[in-house]
């Protein structure tokens, strides 16, 4: 048998393969950003693209390969690419102006702060979805008026037979 990643094993939900699927195809736009630029002598936005699809790859790489840390390496590739996104987004509006690139660029900013989101909304995931059994908090722990599961009893008021006596 197979030891369990570590994120499995500390209790940590690991990335799902969708969302390391997500990062791979948006370090592939990058990618494909990058040789456009390439070919039509941008270098100016071709290296930092490339850098961008680079480090989004490892970030998927380390989901799909379920490293121990894939969690943390993921937000920090996709904040890295979220903040190169802002600060190009930033200089092509005040640049160039380009409405392929500010398109392109505006497109994959939602993208990856969907994609952020999802890695961050799963961090404090465990404490929400815990589900908690009377044996581990206590019998006294149910909600006021709740009653732990199992037969279903009368009331001690209906349960008693009243019998009336002839007064003498």
């Amino acid at each position: 048998m197979t030891p369990a990643p570590q994120a499995l094993q500390s209790g940590r939900r690991a990335p799902s393969r969708k969302t390391g699927m997500a990062i791979a195809a948006e370090a592939a736009t990058f990618a494909l950003a990058s040789a456009v630029h390439f070919v039509t002598g941008f270098t100016d936005a071709a290296i930092p693209e490339l850098v961008i699809a680079a480090v989004l790859g490892a970030g998927s790489s380390a989901i799909l390969t379920q490293r121990a840390h894939a969690r943390g390496i993921a937000t920090g590739t996709a904040a890295f690419a979220t903040f190169g996104t802002v600060l190009g987004l930033t200089i092509i509006a005040t640049g160039r102006q380009d409405a392929p690139d500010l398109t392109y660029h505006a497109s994959v900013l939602a993208a990856l702060a969907v994609t952020l989101t999802v890695l961050l909304r799963h961090d404090g995931d465990k404490s929400q979805t815990e589900t908690r059994t009377p044996a581990s908090t206590g019998a006294n722990s149910l909600p006021p008026g709740q009653r732990p599961p199992g037969p279903a009893r009368e009331p001690p008021q209906a349960a008693r037979k009243t019998t009336s006596r002839p007064r003498a």
